[in-house]
């Protein structure tokens, strides 16, 4: 793979400085920007075999599928671009065509890879510090994923350490069918089968395995080796402390099957942050502790596939506490009675001066005695005319403070009764909460007259309801995923009726009304379909295969037509995954009549019935063409046939255009069963005959995939593949 020379520059302004990484969709590299001078990190579109670099730097498209990939990376990248700023993210700055290819120009992050970090320094994280550091990226991910935007590419190779202390998400851009060699062990199965529409499942399971990683130390068995013989233990299995919940939501993220995973990421944040929802049902940022907040110092940031330098961590310092130094109480001081003299001189305010001492002799203080006595006497006549005088309206303003003072105690006693009436709600609703008894407080709060209910007491249900409900929907999403799990998918569309009977009841109610959020539970529904779709191609369909029951498989493709007629699923892609479905059955059966010394000619006639409702399958074919020949008939020696072309085609147009019979008719057994296989070998077919490979081999447009797709061909295709076929037969050659 050739990459840009040094000093490239693109789009007039963007530099390319080194090659920093390269995969199977392309090459990144770390530039500048020339306007502004900052560090960027630049990513070329490079696919490998779809493309090839001319002399003059330019890309030139080797086959018609590097134009869809070019257009599906643009739309992808740009609609990054579109959400930069979300936590946790790289942020994309610049989306472009160029020299024949696409460009992303993204924000240069600098840091380690969580990957080379852990290698390096042989460390293992508690699931909590993992927590803690990748809620960003999931709640980042849940905008993401509304939008359609699929990672497909999650690892600890892509997950950035930066020089911030927190960590960024980055390696978008790939597409179905680049698995990256180096994290195969972070794939979810269904990203080995290019037929397969991306989930946002798919993401849930290699986020799970990279916490996997980080917690246990190990990388995660291969998923398609797991489908055989899954040997994949439980983190606690290998020796990490982790609570029974979290351990069960991350191997359900890593189940092998994707219908039995979380649907969304917000289903899986619910659960794995399960302990850190708030009673009003918001999600809590976690606090980190001084002992958690070690980050490895990281001066650059690496591409996945690149070797980095060793950073050594920080060293894990306990901050200090600062004890809180207690605040004493401020003692009351007595206030004084009314016509007390507080005395501020001497030794200090209040104090009081020592009495003079009593001269010896004389008689001097017992006149004045007498003296104030006559004084006061006469001051008490006075009074007593002056009280007379006003007896009357002193009686009055009495009277009033009377009035005044049982006033303030009622309000205080109504008062004391309203918070009285709340704490006593509080008390009774905050047990059934506790208890998880969501709908039967649901059901009470119903129950109520709420027009009887003063303010306070209003606030007080409205808390419970709000948590109530939030409460009664998790146990909903609970109660689906179960059955998901265990592939009961009647129990999970009933129990999306029912929760939608109950929030018939809840609109009706004035005060709940608010909280009923339909739209949320048709989503599900949405989703089970979905789910169900994918299970029944799946895990449905090996279940049915395993116990080689045709019925069955009726059954099974009778639920798919009913996906079509409700518009749930088109009717393209029922036909595939009819015929996927059809070819699996059948493959199977023939391995088992063939195990079963099945003569021939019996497992022939079989493949005669059933080869149209596989679509013509490649792999059926060539099990007709190996029977025929066990008795004899055909399959003469490829290397004899010579192409009637230039280019090394049979038929050159088979691709391009609708064939009619007199463009074949020309062709000889051999002749027409390699015409035949050349129509898939066009999308890279690897075919179980060698001698059959070797032909094709020996031309140039014959590029040999393992992530060959059935359901690749065009209608050119299969309607020339269909005439072939109904030509052999006729002509009797099959």
């Amino acid at each position: 793979m050739g990459n840009l020379e040094t000093d490239t520059i693109l789009k007039g302004k963007y530099q390319i400085k080194s090659v920093l990484g390269k995969n199977a969709l392309g090459i990144t590299y770390k530039g500048a920007d020339t306007m502004s001078g900052s560090s960027i990190v630049v990513r070329e579109l490079f696919p490998e075999g779809l493309c090839s670099r001319m002399q003059d730097g330019t890309v030139a498209a080797k086959e018609e599928s590097f134009h869809r990939k070019k257009e599906q990376y643009i739309r992808q990248m740009q609609l990054l671009s579109r959400h930069s700023g979300l936590d946790g993210i790289v942020d994309v700055h610049d989306v472009f065509e160029e020299r024949g290819t696409a460009y992303c120009v993204m924000e240069y992050v600098a840091g380690v890879s969580l990957e080379k970090y852990l290698s390096n320094n042989n460390k293992q994280f508690p699931l909590k510090r993992m927590k803690e550091l990748l809620l960003p990226i999931v709640q980042s991910l849940s905008v993401l994923h509304k939008e359609g935007l699929i990672h497909q590419n999650i690892s600890p190779d892509n997950l950035i350490f930066t020089n911030q202390g927190i960590l960024k998400l980055i390696g978008f851009g790939c597409m179905e069918g680049q698995i990256s060699s180096a994290g195969t062990g972070y794939v979810p199965v269904e990203l080995y089968r290019r037929q397969q529409e991306c989930k946002p499942a798919a993401d849930i399971y290699s986020l799970c395995a990279s916490i996997y990683r980080c917690i246990t130390g190990v990388v995660p068995q291969d998923a398609y080796a797991r489908l055989n013989d899954d040997q994949l233990r439980k983190p606690s299995q290998l020796g990490v402390s982790i609570d029974a919940g979290d351990e069960a939501v991350l191997m359900m993220g890593l189940n092998i099957y994707e219908e039995k995973r979380f649907q969304t990421i917000t289903a899986f944040q619910n659960a794995f942050y399960r302990s850190q929802i708030s009673h009003s049902g918001a999600q809590q940022q976690p606090s980190l502790s001084a002992s958690q907040q070690s980050i490895p110092s990281a001066p650059q940031q690496q591409a996945p596939s690149v070797p980095q330098q060793s950073v050594p961590p920080v060293s894990q310092q306990q901050a200090p506490s600062v004890p809180q130094q207690p605040v004493p109480p401020v003692p009351q001081q007595p206030v004084p009675p009314v016509g007390t003299i507080i005395q501020t001189g001497g030794n200090g305010a209040g104090s009081q001066k020592p009495p003079k001492q009593k001269k010896k002799g004389g008689n001097g203080g017992m006149i004045a005695i007498a003296a104030i006595g006559g004084i006061l006497i006469i001051g008490l006549g006075i009074s007593a005319f002056f009280l007379a005088k006003d007896l009357l309206p002193g009686i009055g303003k009495s009277a009033k403070v009377m009035v005044d003072t049982e006033h303030d105690e009622e309000e205080n006693s109504t008062e004391g009764e309203s918070e009285s009436a709340k704490t006593s709600i509080d008390s009774e609703y905050e047990e059934m909460l506790a208890a998880g008894d969501f709908t039967g407080a649901l059901d009470k709060i119903l129950a109520l007259d709420t027009t009887e209910l003063n303010a306070r007491e209003k606030d007080a249900l409205s808390d419970i309801l709000s948590r109530a409900v939030a409460g009664q929907y998790t146990e909903f999403e609970n109660r689906i995923s179960e059955s998901q799990t265990a592939g009961a998918y009647e129990d999970a569309f009933a129990a999306v009726d029912e929760e939608l009977a109950l929030y018939d009841r809840l609109a009706a109610n004035s005060m709940a009304a608010q909280y009923v959020n339909r739209q949320q539970v048709e989503d599900k529904r949405t989703s089970i379909k979905q789910s169900h779709m994918n299970y029944l191609t799946g895990k449905g369909l090996d279940d049915v295969v395993g116990q080689d029951d045709e019925g069955e498989l009726e059954k099974l493709i009778a639920s798919l037509q009913e996906y079509v007629s409700d518009g749930t699923m088109s009717q393209e892609e029922f036909e595939k995954s009819r015929n996927s479905a059809y070819a699996r059955f059948v493959l199977g059966k023939i391995g088992r009549m063939g195990n079963s010394n099945a003569a021939p000619a019996e497992i022939i006639t079989y493949i005669d019935e059933k080869l149209s409702d596989t679509g013509n399958n490649s792999s059926v074919l060539e099990y007709w063409d190996y029977y025929r020949a066990v008795m004899g008939y055909g399959a003469g020696n490829p290397a004899t046939v010579h192409p009637s072309s230039a280019s090394g085609f049979l038929l050159p147009d088979s691709n391009s255009m609708n064939l009619t019979t007199n463009d074949i008719s020309h062709l000889s057994d051999d002749e027409m069963r390699l015409a035949i296989y050349e129509i898939f070998a066009r999308h890279g077919k690897i075919f179980q005959d060698q001698a059959v490979n070797n032909y094709f081999q020996a031309f140039s447009w014959y590029q040999p995939s393992s992530n060959y797709d059935e359901s690749a061909l065009n209608a050119y295709e299969k309607y020339n593949l269909n005439l072939l076929i109904e030509y052999q037969i006729a002509k009797g050659y099959r």
